[in-house]
């Protein structure tokens, strides 16, 4: 079958932030499906298993404001409905909506217009944020018009169902973790080596990184040899380098930047801790990760994280924006290697139940029977 998968994401972080989107649309065409990726204008994506077609135009310029906002939707709408009746694509997939609905709201357009069922995958913010009157009332109607909606944890489920209790819902990760892939190093940091604790995501203000700076810096005071890597990029970056510099951790605190996806398994793999301090998740990617390569997570109780992390068993989990519990968190994993081994140890085991080739293989059946149901 034909699937036109639409997307407000790409090409912004194309090797990390969207691989999940490039796997799956892989993985769908290695079934014999023909996948066409949609998204708003920016660098073209080659691939010989998918056709990646962006559309419209941009004025440049933040991404959020509202006259790119305006002029990517105005021009992509037009586009893109020349090239579905181009392609005539037997099921519509969207993937992340955006802040302002945008992806799934024109996906319910085309759905209507052309007869063609869709399904809207939930990422996380989309569905958990800013709920004004408008939002809700928009999101209850994509719930509702949508031939099933992909969520990526029980809590979100919850929340999608207390919006629009008729709405068909299936719970899934994104694309699952490639365990032979993501897997653990044999050693972790020695009696002479610094403890490395590690952060992989965006540098937004609702990934919490202020209060893990904020708490590295009294951990700090009490141990020499610990270090904190950031890994990401994002427009908070800037308020962060200034509050490393004024609690004087210039030296403590390295911000990578951005690295290929595959690359990030050698940072997993020489780290001992893995910090998620967000004030918002749907279901964490880079935890997933983290847990393959045996690492133990300290994590807010916030999203999918707890369905993730077993509290005391593989990591803790602790109240978003709490400084003081972070930090005496981050102490008793500093204090105790042999915990650190053990809490890894039990991740590594317990990740498996999200594979990826089981994880997608689900996934691509529900698509399939959504067409065969029509």
């Amino acid at each position: 079958m034909k699937i036109l998968m639409i997307t407000d994401e790409l090409p912004e972080d194309i090797l990390n932030f969207n691989i999940d989107l490039i796997i799956n649309a892989r993985y769908l065409s290695d079934r014999g499906h023909s996948v066409f990726l949609l998204s708003h204008h920016g660098k073209k994506i080659s691939d010989d298993k998918f056709t990646h077609l962006p559309l419209g135009s941009d004025i440049g310029g933040s991404k959020e404001s509202i006259g790119s906002f305006v002029v990517r939707n105005i021009t992509f709408l037009p586009d893109a409905l020349k090239k579905i009746k181009k392609i005539k694509p037997d099921l519509i997939l969207c993937v992340g909506a955006g802040q302002l609905l945008s992806t799934f709201l024109s996906g319910v357009f085309f759905s209507k217009l052309f007869g063609i069922p869709v399904v809207s995958e939930w990422r996380g913010s989309d569905l958990l944020l800013k709920n004004s009157s408008w939002r809700r009332t928009a999101k209850k109607m994509i719930l509702k018009n949508s031939a099933t909606n992909i969520v990526r944890s029980e809590d979100m489920r919850k929340k999608a169902v207390d919006l629009e209790p008729r709405s068909d819902m299936v719970i899934s990760p994104s694309k699952g973790i490639d365990t032979d892939k993501f897997e653990p190093k044999s050693t972790h940091a020695g009696p002479s080596d610094k403890v490395k604790v590690l952060y992989v995501g965006r540098l937004h203000e609702l990934k919490g990184l202020d209060y893990l700076i904020e708490a590295f810096s009294e951990v700090k005071n009490k141990y020499d040899k610990v270090e904190l890597l950031i890994i990401g990029s994002g427009d908070f970056k800037g308020d962060l380098e200034r509050s490393v510099h004024d609690e004087g951790l210039d030296e403590d605190v390295k911000f990578i930047g951005e690295v290929e996806h595959l690359e990030l398994i050698n940072y997993y793999q020489n780290s001992d801790i893995f910090v998620l301090p967000s004030l918002s998740e749907g279901l964490s990617n880079v935890i997933m990760e983290a847990m393959a390569c045996g690492l133990p997570v300290i994590a807010t109780d916030v999203g999918g994280n707890r369905e993730l992390v077993k509290h005391e068993k593989g990591g803790l989990v602790v109240d978003a924006k709490d400084v003081s519990i972070l930090q005496s968190s981050l102490e008793k994993l500093l204090n105790d290697a042999e915990l650190r081994e053990k809490m890894g140890r039990f991740n590594r085991i317990y990740i498996q139940k999200f594979n990826q080739d089981s994880v997608l293989s689900k996934k691509a059946e529900l698509l399939e029977k959504v067409v065969e149901s029509r």
